[in-house]
């Protein structure tokens, strides 16, 4: 059967569909803020059917992202594609250098921060992948002291090291390591 085809969504599908879109958008933010809340709000108006207030959830959503941006999803795999070899390479360092770099630096992947507006897609494509990836991901430890913007600085430096994008995992030393996490220091 056609999209043409197909009879149209009844009210009750109509409402469990945004009731969906609502529930992910509220999920975004930390439990408790006003964004949460109202999205708690809006979430009401639907599964009670208050049909008089669906204009106020248009208003609000009507604005949502269009999308993941290439971009986007490029970016967080590129970031993703880093963590795992810094996880990778951690693991070949001695005791006492790993010791040393987790004293100093953010080792772990911090994750893509819900309270921060901008990071949204990024969380989204994250969420994604880890949904439906077979890939694995490296491990996200939540850390407000990383972002995007730290994410990209680190990048700056990964992109120096020259390291092929496809094949056998690749390895950085124990100084490559360092170069990345110093980017930290700037932010502090």
């Amino acid at each position: 059967m056609t999209m043409a085809n197909k009879p149209p969504l009844s009210r009750k599908e109509e409402r469990l569909l945004v009731y969906l879109l609502l529930m992910e958008r509220r999920d975004r933010y930390k439990k408790g803020s006003d964004d949460y809340l109202n999205y708690d709000y809006y979430i009401d108006i639907v599964i009670n059917g208050i049909e008089c207030k669906y204009d106020e959830i248009f208003e609000h959503i009507h604005h949502m992202d269009n999308g993941i941006s290439k971009e986007v999803s490029e970016e967080v795999e590129i970031i993703l594609r880093m963590y795992h070899c810094i996880e990778t390479s951690f693991e070949f360092l001695t005791f006492d250098d790993q010791q040393y770099l987790r004293k100093k630096y953010i080792i772990d992947f911090g994750g893509f921060r819900s309270d921060m507006e901008e990071e949204h897609n990024y969380l989204s494509y994250y969420k994604f992948l880890k949904k439906h990836e077979q890939k694995k991901l490296p491990k996200v430890i939540e850390n407000p002291a990383l972002n995007i913007e730290i994410y990209r600085r680190m990048l700056i430096k990964f992109k120096d090291f020259d390291i092929p994008k496809i094949g056998i995992p690749t390895y950085i030393t124990k100084q490559q390591l360092i170069d990345l996490f110093s980017v930290q220091e700037i932010s502090s």
